[in-house]
């Protein structure tokens, strides 16, 4: 619309002023293409607690652009975003040291990868990724810069730190331990409005987010009475506890939830069928351990970058651009997610005393009665599987 209105608003122009006009009109104004980066250092980005050369740190790079006719038939072809590798002088990632010293240079490597989601007007599923690994690791105590040396374009870089997720530790709850979902007491079930996980904070980590992840093991049978051979299968499911931006915080974390959501939450995902038995957590293990806790933690660019792009609740709809690459756009940061794994079901209390409100609300709770839960570890026959 905005193009039709200053096309003829220059044929009435050219009428009023008696001259000549050439009624073909270039709408593409001289276009300059844009280099776009995505990476995200990770210290640990198997999430395993290990830090070594198997850990690779991958990198997206590609550019904006411009052509003739409908931009949308332009997306769907892969060139039109994707750089050849002859663009390149070099591309690096360079390590460095407090003392503004390059201590390592990494090599980017280019490799063609096909799990990009072909939903969209974005070309798939193949697509170009570059990476690199660091044969001692990530440095936490380092920051790292990229560096994109174009041959006939200007060069790109962006620098950030590196959240130190080996400060991390959980206070609560702590390995071997549980999350208190539910308390159980004369058969009554009630929820603790205020439940927490609790852990020191870590250098150059603005922004937490937790997860807890439910591991259970479907049954699926022919009849309602479950006889014959089952179809086994084991699944998960993971519930967002919250998400935290501390400031100032020195000494720990507390992040609490209405522990009554996690069962409305299941309620709300999981299919009742009277066909499916679910045996909480991995079917034959001798323990039941059904969660994993999960903490995602980010640094400031990747913080900022994060709240710039939430929903949009107010009248102003447009959204600032949000970018710290040099003559780019897009995001240089720092992520890695801290684990605690194989939390118990149940746990014990002051003198030994079983705290079972966790089995007890998710067989007989009014949220979770009809997902037919249970537990094979159980010595109560009430909640054991049959």
């Amino acid at each position: 619309m905005k193009n039709s209105v200053y096309f003829y608003l220059a044929v009435v122009a050219c009428t009023l002023l008696g001259m000549g006009c050439n009624e073909e009109v270039e709408l593409n104004a001289p276009y300059k293409s844009t280099t776009i980066v995505f990476g995200l250092i990770d210290p640990d980005p198997n999430s395993d607690g290990v830090f070594n050369a198997l850990d690779t740190q991958w990198v997206r790079i590609t550019r904006t652009f411009l052509g003739d006719g409908n931009n949308n038939n332009y997306a769907a072809i892969r060139d039109s975003s994707e750089y050849k590798e002859s663009d390149f002088v070099s591309k690096v990632v360079q390590q460095i040291n407090a003392n503004g010293d390059v201590t390592a240079t990494y090599e980017l490597t280019a490799v063609t990868v096909a799990n990009k989601s072909v939903n969209g007007i974005f070309y798939g599923p193949e697509q170009t990724l570059y990476y690199f690994t660091a044969p001692n690791g990530i440095d936490t105590e380092s920051r790292y810069r990229i560096a994109l040396d174009f041959a006939q374009k200007d060069d790109v870089s962006a620098i950030t730190e590196v959240v130190r997720n080996e400060e991390i530790n959980f206070l609560t709850p702590q390995v071997d331990g549980s999350v208190t979902l539910a308390q159980s007491s004369g058969g009554n079930i009630t929820y603790p409005t205020t439940s927490s996980i609790k852990w020191n904070p870590a250098e150059n980590v603005t922004s937490y987010s937790a997860t807890l992840r439910f591991y259970y093991t479907e049954f699926a049978y022919e009849t309602a009475e479950w006889t014959g051979t089952p179809i086994v299968t084991q699944r998960y499911i993971d519930f967002p506890l919250g998400s935290i931006n501390p400031e100032g915080v020195e000494s720990s974390i507390t992040l609490r939830f209405n522990a009554r959501s996690f069962f409305t939450f299941l309620q709300g995902k999981i299919e009742a069928n009277p066909l499916i038995k679910r045996v909480i957590g991995v079917a034959g293990e001798s323990t039941t351990r059904p969660f994993d806790l999960m903490l995602a933690m980010g640094s400031g660019q990747l913080s900022t970058y994060i709240e710039v792009n939430s929903p949009v609740s107010g009248v102003v709809q447009e959204r600032p651009v949000h970018t710290n690459i040099n003559n780019g756009l897009g995001l240089w940061a720092s992520r890695s997610i801290k684990r605690l794994d194989n939390l118990r079901l149940t746990t014990t209390g002051a003198g030994g005393a079983p705290l079972i409100g966790n089995l007890v609300a998710l067989v007989t709770s009014e949220y979770t009665v009809d997902l037919n839960f249970c537990d094979e570890n159980s010595s109560n026959t009430d909640y054991t599987c049959n």
